[in-house]
């Protein structure tokens, strides 16, 4: 049984409307490797339970987990924007306004949905993996506060 190992950085400093975007590179564990962003963060005394949101590109898919009041939800889709070949980067983006969330990966918008919940938070990046043997690298991470 393998064990699942998520390694975040954020600000923690509460943002509402934002933009974020990295730079994520899968070199070695390829589809048990994922990397992203994180955003709406609100920590909770343990950091495998934050509250918050976990965009991410692993293998050929982008997907999102949301982890709030303990309890885990996500997701996962194809997409020809995500490139999953080994060494390859995939630039993803965040921006959201209001409830509004848009997701991009490489310049290109794949989702576009509303949240409710965790509004506002630390934003940072992630990664995670199902094996102790991948290598992710992580690149670019940028933050616009869009309130100002």
């Amino acid at each position: 049984m393998s064990e699942l190992s998520f390694r975040s950085v954020f600000l923690d400093e509460p943002l509402g409307d934002l933009a974020a975007e990295v730079d994520c590179v899968t070199l070695e564990g390829g589809s048990d490797a994922s990397c992203g962003i994180i955003f709406g963060v609100n920590e909770t005394g343990d950091p495998n339970e934050n509250d918050q949101h976990f965009f991410f590109v692993k293998g050929n898919q982008y997907g999102m987990q949301t982890t709030e009041g303990g309890n885990d939800s996500s997701w996962a889709k194809s997409h020809r924007a995500v490139n999953g070949t080994a060494g390859s980067t995939n630039l993803l983006r965040v921006i959201r306004q209001g409830s509004e969330v848009r997701l991009y990966v490489n310049d290109i918008l794949v989702d576009r949905f509303e949240l409710s919940g965790l509004a506002s938070g630390g934003v940072g990046f992630a990664t995670s993996a199902d094996e102790n043997n991948a290598v992710v690298r992580i690149d670019n991470f940028r933050i616009w506060d869009l309130e100002s």
